[in-house]
């Protein structure tokens, strides 16, 4: 009846009107998009700032663990850093004949940057690059 289909419209509207004025009280008691708090506010993030770092600070080589000092003051210029063979770090001397002996681990060519390895993958994206054009052709031999 139109009677009852006005009364359950009354009521789902009443019910909307609700929901609706529940929204802008929630939206209302929500802080702004654009606002700030002191540091104060966070308890505990004074003190855990205080012992942290300034931002500009610097440390010399020579000044972090595992380095050798003493060593790194009287390295020649030209020196690189490098892992020693008693677990700390300090300057080494490179020649071009140790990078191209590969005698330092550091400066061998890795095993999938060979020129071998180069080659069989220019090979094998070459092989399949002429796998994809043939079925490429009979696709649209087959479309047609």
């Amino acid at each position: 009846m139109l009677s009852e289909d006005v009364l359950r419209l009354i009521a789902a509207l009443n019910g909307i009107d609700t929901d609706v004025a529940a929204i802008i009280v929630s939206l209302g008691q929500k802080a702004a998009a654009s606002h700030g708090h002191a540091i104060s506010e966070f308890p505990g993030l004074t003190a855990a700032l205080d012992g942290k770092a300034a931002q500009g600070h610097t440390h010399a080589l020579g000044a972090l663990a595992d380095v050798d000092g003493e060593a790194v003051e009287q390295a020649e210029p030209g020196a690189v850093l490098s892992r020693l063979t008693s677990g700390g770090w300090g300057p080494v001397n490179l020649t071009a004949a140790d990078i191209k002996s590969g005698q330092l681990d550091a400066a061998r060519m890795p095993a999938h940057l060979s020129p071998a390895a180069i080659n069989n993958l220019s090979a094998s994206i070459s092989s399949a690059r002429d796998e994809v054009r043939e079925r490429s052709i009979a696709l649209a031999i087959i479309l047609t």
